[in-house]
């Protein structure tokens, strides 16, 4: 009997150890278990953190990209504004540049009368006769006008000597082409 006794106490302690280790064995999968599931819920954490980080600069883009988008909207208004502005100044200054060219010719008709005029007053200064038609700046060909002398008196300048019972002829013809408004624009 005490041998059985002895063999069942042993049989008892080698239960009891596989039992300790089987417990310890399952105390360390727990425990691992356990640390894995403490992982687990930090990993879960962390992706939840940058979840927001990343919502976040999605809607700071979402933002930047409307921003953007307005000011390339008013920069296309303001484009569309400043086009339309330069197309009228263009337009204007083709205007101006017709007319400044109109003036060029005018003025250079009008210079041309005046040599015209002053080479027939020094013709008459001199006391050589006046042709009996004088061409006109404008190619039309006028006949000789006397020029009465109280005309002659009133126009002109004081400096001028003038020869008694002179008669001028031709220059009534071009004063009044000048007077007509033929060299005007």
């Amino acid at each position: 009997r005490c041998e059985d006794l002895q063999a069942q106490v042993e049989q008892a302690n080698l239960a009891n150890r596989k039992m300790q280790s089987a417990v310890g064995h399952m105390s360390n999968a727990a425990c691992a278990r356990g640390g894995d599931l403490q992982e687990l819920h930090r990993r879960n954490l962390d992706l939840a953190h940058e979840y927001e980080k990343q919502k976040a600069e999605l809607k700071r883009m979402d933002l930047e990209k409307r921003e953007l988008k307005d000011q390339i909207e008013n920069v296309d208004v303001s484009l569309k504004y400043f086009q339309g502005k330069y197309q009228d100044t263009m337009k204007d200054l083709k205007l101006q540049k017709e007319q400044s060219n109109e003036y060029a010719q005018s003025l250079a008709s009008a210079q041309k009368l005046i040599r015209e005029l002053q080479a027939e007053n020094q013709r008459l200064q001199r006391g050589e006769p006046q042709p009996a038609a004088f061409p006109a700046a404008n190619g039309r060909v006028h006949g000789a006008y006397p020029v009465s002398q109280a005309n002659l008196h009133a126009s002109r300048h004081p400096s001028i000597q003038e020869a008694p019972n002179e008669v001028e002829i031709g220059r009534q013809s071009l004063l009044t082409q000048l007077d007509s408004g033929i060299f005007r624009s």
